[in-house]
């Protein structure tokens, strides 16, 4: 069976089978589904702390001087605005920063719409983006650069907690995973998924809100295991 195309796709350092005729296995294809999904909110938390200071609210002086810098916080500039047309030309090797959000997002919608002989989207929204992106997954999952596009928008949304201007919650969910059985399930705050993380020993599966509740309520129904 072939391994899902996903760079570093493990469970107990094993790689995951995937699931034809998709290139992925079922938990990659959740979570890129997962990270589409998210990416509007991202985008809108990003926005709100465009403004320099972070969660201290003062503003950073520049090294060594009394002189103020730059009223914004650049890495959150950079993720939030367009990218350049075409390849990143960086000679001297000291272009740094996070990616663009909407950049990544419209280069893969280029590459869908190509390949589907449809229009892309023409915004740079990134809600629009992703929903755009979420219609065209069952296709997408099949293609041979479905782990690459698998990686960069898990990429896009770790870039986004490393900033981190809002401070990142984390809520911990009762009841084992319906996957692994592990008591290691979690939702961050502002996201409609919940995550049995591989930080606390688990499976990395994805379950939707409604899904959750449904194994609770067996749970509860049956008697069959402990929520605590």
């Amino acid at each position: 069976m072939a391994e899902c195309a996903r760079p570093r796709c493990r469970i107990e350092g094993e790689p995951r089978a995937a699931e034809p005729p998709a290139v992925l296995c079922r938990v990659c294809v959740a979570r890129l589904r997962r990270d589409l999904d998210c990416m509007g909110a991202l985008g809108n938390w990003l926005a709100a702390h465009v403004a320099a200071g972070g969660r201290r609210g003062a503003r950073e002086y520049v090294s060594g001087s009394q002189e103020p810098g730059l009223p914004v916080r650049p890495e959150v500039l950079s993720a939030l605005l367009p990218g350049a047309p075409g390849p990143v030309q960086d000679p001297y090797g000291d272009q740094c920063g996070p990616p663009s959000f909407p950049g990544t997002l419209a280069s893969w919608a280029q590459l869908v719409a190509g390949e589907r002989q449809v229009h892309p989207p023409g915004s740079a929204d990134l809600r629009e983006l992703g929903s755009w992106l979420a219609g065209h997954l069952d296709w997408s999952i099949t293609r041979p650069w479905a782990g690459d596009y698998a990686g960069e928008l898990d990429t896009l949304r770790h870039t986004a907690y490393g900033i981190e201007p809002w401070g990142l919650h984390v809520q911990p969910k009762v009841g084992p995973c319906p996957g692994c059985d592990r008591r290691s399930l979690i939702r961050v705050a502002g996201e409609r998924y919940i995550e049995c993380s591989e930080l606390l020993g688990g499976c990395a599966a994805l379950w939707t809100e409604a899904e959750y509740h449904r194994r609770v309520a067996a749970l509860v129904t049956t008697g069959g295991g402990d929520l605590q």
